[in-house]
């Protein structure tokens, strides 16, 4: 038989490691695309992630798939819901600059 509450809390957690993963993918591009040494962030960064999250799914697992899928339903779920949330930022930030209005350029001949 299926014991829910163990369930949800490995989904629960697989959220958690959700908002660490895609909050820490967030800092990395902001960070690193205005650094001196891009390459670095990206590498370090997906390391940290990959390790930490790994880690945590090792530790987690119990030995049944359903923990496993759980997990990493929480997981996907939060991953999707940083996906909205940035798309509705793009899209703001879209319409704001559609309302700005654009001066036409004039070129004097010398």
């Amino acid at each position: 038989m299926i014991d829910f509450v163990p369930l949800s809390m490995t989904a629960t957690v697989g959220i958690s490691m959700g908002i660490i993963f895609y909050g820490g993918l967030y800092v990395t591009v902001t960070q690193g695309l205005n650094s001196p040494r891009p390459a670095l962030w990206f590498s370090v960064s997906f390391l940290l992630r990959m390790c930490f999250v790994l880690l945590a799914l090792y530790f987690i697992n119990d030995g049944h798939w359903q923990t496993i899928v759980a997990f990493l339903t929480g997981f996907l779920v939060t991953g999707a819901i940083f996906q909205l949330l940035k798309g509705m930022q793009t899209q703001v930030a879209s319409a704001s600059l559609k309302s700005v209005p654009i001066k036409s350029i004039s070129v004097r001949k010398q």
